[in-house]
């Protein structure tokens, strides 16, 4: 909604990633339209820490709700006891052999994980 609440805010700019999610255990996408959290990814991939290995980092991100909503973006070290990169890329490669294609989200509003 826009700031008013009258209307559906239409997206100036639209990010878009596949991700791990790893309380999921599974590949998703990751959709980031507001431009405070596009700005927070920016942050972090700008910065020259974290930009030459960025894959190799975690990002936590939280909604805050108070008056506005408003979302909070962390980048952690990958907590290598609890995620298991091993299985991250078997799940990354297995949605790429059955077809997966971000294209599908951004031309035709569809699923990236089925032709369908």
């Amino acid at each position: 909604m826009n700031y008013d609440k009258t209307a559906v805010r239409k997206p100036s700019q639209c990010l878009t990633w596949p991700v791990y999610n790893w309380d999921m255990n599974r590949v998703q996408v990751l959709e980031v339209s507001h431009i405070s959290l596009i700005r927070q990814f920016a942050k972090y991939g700008l910065n020259k820490k974290y930009s030459k290995n960025l894959l190799d980092w975690d990002f936590e991100l939280s909604k805050i709700k108070a008056d506005m909503v408003r979302y909070d973006l962390l980048i952690v070290p990958r907590d290598e006891d609890e995620h298991d990169e091993n299985k991250m890329a078997k799940a990354w490669m297995q949605v790429e052999k059955s077809g997966f294609d971000l294209n599908r989200v951004l031309m035709q509003k569809g699923d990236p994980f089925s032709e369908s």
